[in-house]
């Protein structure tokens, strides 16, 4: 999925849900909170996620594998 998609969709969410879907207190929070709403990242879900410039290591910084949890997140 394009970013700039993404970006909307968290946009929109926010707008529909009058909070902020993933309020991070640093870099490496909001990181996290994407993750843990969005999934990890992995060779599967996203190819050569770790070839990319300035992610060397993050992964391994956060072990926890999580699960893709939007819909369940946001259904009504």
């Amino acid at each position: 999925m394009p970013l700039v998609v993404a970006v909307r969709r968290c946009v929109l969410g926010e707008m529909f849900s009058r909070r902020p879907i993933l309020p991070g207190t640093s870099d490496l929070d909001q990181l996290e909170k994407i993750w843990q709403l969005c999934g990890t990242p992995n060779q599967h879900t996203w190819p050569n996620h770790d070839a990319l410039p300035g992610c060397e290591g993050v992964v391994v910084r956060f072990p926890t594998q999580y699960a893709r949890r939007v819909k369940q997140t946001y259904e009504r």
